[in-house]
């Protein structure tokens, strides 16, 4: 599933399946975990691509740093219920990486 906009590539990645809450070797129950991948060149100008139909989003090329403007930025990327971390690149402008998670 591809849920592209222009200048963001988003990709759905894996559904994995988690073994069983019983510890039955035989049995495993399906989990289903939308995972999402995402190259941002800059998430600022970004944030109404994201919804609530991922349950945990990565984000590469943030472009974020640390300050009043880019948690303004961060509030709005975040939906309701979910948590964002990111680590901003410190030498020089760009880069930066973030996870959007429930």
């Amino acid at each position: 599933m591809d849920h592209s906009e222009p200048g963001v590539d988003v990709d759905v990645v894996v559904s994995p399946v988690s073994p069983a809450i019983n510890k039955s070797a035989s049995s495993r129950v399906a989990l289903p975990v939308k995972l999402g991948i995402v190259k941002a060149r800059s998430i600022c100008d970004k944030t109404d691509v994201f919804t609530d139909y991922m349950d945990l989003i990565t984000i590469t090329e943030t472009w974020l740093n640390i300050g009043e403007r880019d948690n303004k930025v961060i509030k709005d990327l975040t939906p309701a219920d979910y948590k964002f971390v990111h680590l901003p690149r410190k030498s020089r402008r760009g880069g930066g990486v973030g996870l959007v998670y429930r």
